[in-house]
Parts: C-alpha cells; sequence; structure tokens
C-alpha cells in the first residue's frame, strides 16, 4: 500500500469516527422525535399478523396501533376462520395501554415448544410495567376486565421462520419507542427540580454491579436513598436554591451540594468538584456515582 493510499483510507476512518461520535452525542428532542416515529411506523405495520391455533382450532388476529398520544392498543380477535370482518361468532381482548408505562429495561423473549391454545409453538414476548403497576387496561368482548401489569405476544414458528430475528426486532423497536418517549431535557426553569426528584424517585438496578436503590420521599423534596445498605438523603434546598447528597458513613456525614449545569441535558455538578455530576437520561434512568441505574 502506497503512502498516498494510506492517507485516503485514514480519511475514511476519521470520517467514520467523527459521524459514529456526533452521532453518540447528538441527543435533543428533535432526534428523538425521528427515533420515535420510525419505532411506530415499523410496530404499525409489522404487528399485524395472523396465525392458527391447533390445539383449540382457531385462528388468531393480531393488531397493534399507537396515537399521536402515545397510546397502544392491541386487539386480538379469534374465530373459527381467518376472516372475521362479516362474522358474528368471533371472540376479541383489547389491551390498551401508554408506551410510557412499559418497562424497556424487561422485554423478554421465550421460547414455546408446544402449543397451549393463544400461545403457539414459537416464541413468546413478555412485556411488563415498572413496578409489577396494573396499567395494561383490559377489555373482553366490550366488557371491562381486570387491568394487568403485563402481556404475552404469541410469534408462530413459522412467522420467526420466515422473517428473521423477527421477535428481536419487536423488542428492540417497543425499546426505541419508550426510550425515545421518555427522554428528558432541560427546561431552563423551576421545573426541572421536580424533573429531577420524579427521575429518582423509585425502585432502581445497577447496571454493572446488580445493586438495587430505593429512594423514598421522606419530605417535601426529599428522597431517601437506600443502596448497598447505605443510607443517603438526596433533595433541594430552597434557601440556597441547591441540591445536596447527603452521605451517611462511619466517619459521619457528608453534604456535597449540587447546581444544575449550563447544558441541553439535565446534569447536576457538585459545587466542590465539578467533576462529579449526576446525569438524567430518561424519566426512568440516571446516572449517580459513576453507576447507571434503570428503574424496575
Amino acid at each position: 500500500m502506497n503512502s498516498k493510499s494510506l492517507q485516503l483510507d485514514m480519511r475514511k476512518v476519521l470520517l467514520i469516527l467523527l459521524v459514529s461520535t456526533s452521532q453518540l452525542f447528538a441527543q435533543s428532542p428533535a432526534d428523538d422525535e425521528v427515533v420515535f416515529n420510525s419505532a411506530v411506523d415499523w410496530l404499525n405495520s409489522k404487528l399485524d399478523y395472523l396465525y392458527y391455533d391447533e390445539y383449540n382450532e382457531n385462528w388468531w388476529n393480531n393488531t397493534f396501533y399507537m396515537n399521536e398520544n402515545k397510546e397502544v392498543t392491541i386487539k386480538q380477535i379469534s374465530s373459527k376462520t381467518p376472516q372475521t370482518a362479516n362474522i358474528k361468532n368471533k371472540n376479541y381482548t383489547i389491551r390498551q395501554f401508554k408506551i410510557e408505562d412499559i418497562n424497556p429495561y424487561n422485554i423478554q423473549i421465550k421460547e414455546v415448544d408446544e402449543s397451549m391454545g393463544r400461545f403457539v409453538k414459537g416464541k413468546l414476548l413478555e412485556i411488563r410495567t415498572f413496578s409489577e403497576q396494573r396499567k395494561i387496561h383490559k377489555t373482553i368482548n366490550n366488557r371491562r376486565a381486570t387491568s394487568t401489569s403485563f402481556l404475552h405476544l404469541s410469534f408462530p414458528k413459522i412467522l420467526t421462520d420466515t422473517l428473521v430475528n423477527y421477535p428481536e426486532l419487536v423488542k428492540s423497536k417497543l425499546y426505541d419507542a419508550v426510550i425515545s418517549a421518555t427522554k428528558v431535557y432541560s427546561s431552563g426553569n423551576t421545573s426541572d427540580k421536580e424533573t429531577i426528584l420524579k427521575v429518582m424517585e423509585g425502585k432502581f438496578q445497577a447496571d454493572s454491579s446488580g445493586d438495587q436503590l430505593v429512594a423514598e420521599k421522606v419530605f417535601d423534596n426529599v428522597l431517601q436513598i437506600e443502596v448497598a445498605n447505605a443510607i443517603s438523603y438526596f433533595g433541594y434546598d430552597s434557601g440556597k436554591g441547591q441540591f445536596f447528597l447527603n452521605t451517611i458513613s462511619a466517619a459521619g456525614v457528608k453534604t456535597d451540594y449540587y447546581r444544575l449545569k449550563d447544558d441541553n441535558q439535565i446534569i447536576l455538578e457538585s459545587i466542590s468538584d465539578p467533576e462529579n455530576t449526576i446525569l438524567f437520561d430518561t424519566l426512568n434512568s440516571f446516572r449517580l456515582n459513576g453507576n447507571w441505574y434503570f428503574r424496575q
């Protein structure tokens, strides 16, 4: 390889690195909208499918639709014929939920080795809400049924064999839809304080260590945080106009004060050590003390 060819290849590598880096840090509501619309368009078109249940000799027609308010409707119709439009002998179940209530970190794909009614041989996608809240509302034949914290989509083997990685693609698109719909950004006003406290309250798990973090409201604007058998307090000091983190240890109580960084994202930086930051990515994830925590 001559020097001219080497320089050309190096320029190509540099260009790839620059593009990749710009995409990594190009985060904005506009970017999120593009990702969200792409995921929703795919789900709306690809989650309409028909399959046969040999066990009960029924046909199942599955449809998926998300409206402009980011509310999902999944309809599943069963009958003895694949054509259900003009027959009376059919049963249908409708499930409705807000996309933001789905836990994108806990979407699972399971193997089904033997058909069991609606769940036919192939793969099963399991979707759950955060904290097992019953936010998936169900009606059966126009009658309201008990709301649940989970739902399942059955993908028959003939479908998974025909469309490569179909369940994995559904999982990926659902993940993209939830994440892009729940991104948070700085508004530059007092509502950032409410967003920060809202994001941090609840049960979380660390991405790397697997440690559980539980944050509960104990006073107005104050959360008690328990992680790895240690307790700390995080909140907003209205007198100082700053956030604080009280860390309790055998050595005593250490208090760090934080201020909002002037940035598109919501970032708190320590006043004494600006390298020490707390970053808020979505309504369900944040970075604290070098660990990423995700709502469970």
